[in-house]
């Protein structure tokens, strides 16, 4: 009995060092990426950014009738191309894609939070060297896509209907052609994520894919077994360290299936928190602690989700462990952002960037519309929304966050 107790005690203290170094790890590569540029720090800093949102005298944050489910950490980088539903679909959509911080809340904090990373990622591709990604820095300095955003957010959400997304011009039409080539084989056999050859199907272990013990790994596909019953054969499991740049260091587990046809896909655990602006703002709180907080943090995005996209996927679950709560969900076999490069790659930078931003709009005011709690009075506040005042506001925020990137910088260890 003494030696099974030792043995248990020392396999316990070994998957506490295999976290405490795993968590470490992920905060290391967090604090990396946010270093990287002023933009990337601006996406990973969702929390502090709403906390000086917070002390702004913004008197639209009041305002009830502006209250529906919003994205929480709106920037150009949390939207784009994915497939529909299933995951093998063929239907590709432009949408909304990360929901960690949704929650209830006021629109003006999706827009400000929104037309505030239109500035950062400019000032990101304006340091960049390529010389194709020059712009007029007249319309920098008038800051014309910030506006023009405004301008046509404010005339999608004020309409009395959904807008439709269309990719009928140029630079939208190559980029959904684009995401559309993505065959489903393919990403499998290119993925930094799994490797599918003839004979084996197995994760590719890189710097950021990493193994877990047996017992870990048995835990894991008890619980996946349990919620989707028959529907897949779990052939590996994984964890990964480091993905996206505001949620780097939270916990993500990989599972690798199989239905019954031989399909093979990617199935994600990611570890789910508190929405910042829970913590934030006063009418978040309020619905947070009414309603909500008996839900584990995985329920809110699971709700999040069913209300501002139709569709979004077929193996949406909560998953409950060690603990925690995590969303399981399909990783998409198109998942195609739209970042800097791409917008300066093709055509003319000026246009491209009009597109793209034009479709955000109507993204976010389709969210928004959708989920409002009070529609006929959400309706009729929205038509009375400033865009200059809001253009002021995010330049503020702007600023701040400018200043924030400065002190994070100086508070590094030095190499």
């Amino acid at each position: 009995m003494g030696e099974k107790r030792e043995n248990r005690i020392v396999d316990i203290q070994k998957r506490s060092l295999e976290a405490s170094y795993r968590d470490e790890l992920a905060l290391r590569i967090k604090r990396a990426k946010m270093a990287k540029s002023s933009f990337t720090f601006f996406r990973g800093n969702a929390k502090k950014f709403y906390n000086d949102f917070a002390k702004e005298n913004c008197a639209m944050l009041e305002n009830r009738n502006l209250l529906c489910w919003i994205q929480g950490d709106a920037h150009l980088y949390n939207l784009g191309f994915f497939n529909k539903f299933y995951p093998n679909s063929k239907e590709i959509r432009f949408d909304l894609n990360d929901f960690d911080e949704a929650f209830i809340g006021s629109l003006i904090l999706d827009i400000v939070r929104f037309t505030t990373s239109i500035t950062f990622l400019l000032e990101y591709i304006d340091l960049e060297d390529d010389k194709k990604c020059d712009f007029r820095k007249s319309l920098l300095k008038e800051r014309y896509f910030e506006e023009y955003f405004l301008k046509k957010y404010l005339k999608y959400v004020s309409k009395n209907r959904i807008c439709k997304i269309k990719f009928n011009d140029k630079f939208m039409k190559y980029h959904y052609k684009k995401a559309k080539r993505i065959l489903y084989n393919d990403f499998l056999k290119k993925s930094t994520i799994a490797k599918i050859t003839k004979n084996q199907k197995k994760f590719a272990f890189n710097d950021n894919l990493k193994p877990i013990n047996r017992k870990l790994k048995e835990r894991i596909r008890e619980r996946i077994y349990k919620l989707y019953g028959k529907k897949y054969h779990i052939i590996d499991i994984a964890t990964r360290i480091g993905a996206g740049v505001g949620s780097a260091n939270l916990k993500r587990y990989y599972a690798l299936v199989e239905n019954s046809k031989g399909i093979t896909s990617v199935i994600e655990a990611k570890e789910q928190i508190k929405p910042s602006l829970v913590d934030t703002f006063k009418i978040s709180k309020e619905f947070y602690e009414k309603e909500y907080k008996k839900y584990s943090y995985a329920k809110i995005y699971l709700q999040a989700v069913n209300k501002i996209v139709d569709n979004f996927d077929a193996n949406l679950k909560v998953f409950n462990f060690e603990g925690k709560s995590y969303i399981l969900k399909t990783l998409f076999n198109v998942r195609y952002t739209i970042d800097s490069k791409k917008i300066c790659k093709k055509f003319d930078v000026k246009e491209n960037l009009k597109s793209y931003i034009k479709n955000c709009a109507k993204v976010l005011a389709n969210a928004h519309k959708k989920t409002a709690l009070n529609y006929d009075d959400f309706l009729k506040d929205v038509k009375k929304l400033d865009k200059s005042l809001l253009l002021k506001i995010s330049y503020r925020m702007y600023k701040k966050e400018l200043k924030n990137y400065k002190l994070f910088l100086d508070k590094l260890p030095h190499k």
